[in-house]
């Protein structure tokens, strides 16, 4: 006999005890060893007690009959339970970091930054002359297209007030900070 013909008969026979031991377990091969069918109740059933399907594919109730043969009850399985510890939370890595760097060290918080102090805004008047008059001293300013005349003591539109007219320069208090400030004539 050739290998090749031993080998084909070899497989024949195989398939048919598989074939055979199928039929004697009545087609349960896919029960698992440790599976133990527990019966709660097992009664014969009439014939006229019986009751039939409503729909032609519909299983009949347990305890029920199928041809003479009597159906088991078996229990629920159990719930499934796991023997291992719980992960981690949601949205973290499952594993450790792994690194030879030292961790940074926690940042401290933010400190609060003061508000700005306020500053007043650049002097609005441009500076077109000066006149002596006797016993006062006149500074004439100009803005945009007004000309104002002013001495010392004199307060514009509410919020500058000349504090000193010198030589070369005049001296304005800003009202909504009280911040002096001082404008120079152009040499």
């Amino acid at each position: 006999m050739s290998p090749r013909t031993r080998t084909r008969l070899v497989s024949a026979l195989g398939l048919a005890a598989l074939v055979l031991a199928m039929e004697r377990a009545g087609g349960h091969l896919a029960q698992f060893p440790s599976e133990r069918v527990v019966v709660d109740v097992v009664e014969p059933v009439n014939a006229a007690a019986r009751r039939p399907p409503s729909q032609p594919g519909e299983p009949p109730e347990p305890g029920g009959s199928i041809d003479g043969e009597l159906l088991i009850k078996r229990p629920a399985p159990p719930a499934f339970t796991s023997l291992r510890a719980p992960l981690g939370p949601p949205g973290q890595p499952l594993f450790g970091v792994t690194s030879w760097e030292r961790p940074p060290a926690p940042r401290a918080p933010p400190v609060a930054m003061p508000p700005p102090v306020p500053v007043a805004p650049a002097l609005p008047f441009s500076l077109a002359g000066r006149m002596d008059e006797p016993g006062a001293t006149v500074a004439i300013l100009q803005r945009q297209d007004r000309t104002y005349i002013v001495r010392v003591g004199d307060e514009i539109d509410g919020t500058y007030r000349v504090i000193e007219i010198g030589p070369g320069s005049v001296v304005f208090l800003y009202l909504p900070l009280n911040e002096r400030q001082t404008a120079r004539f152009a040499t």
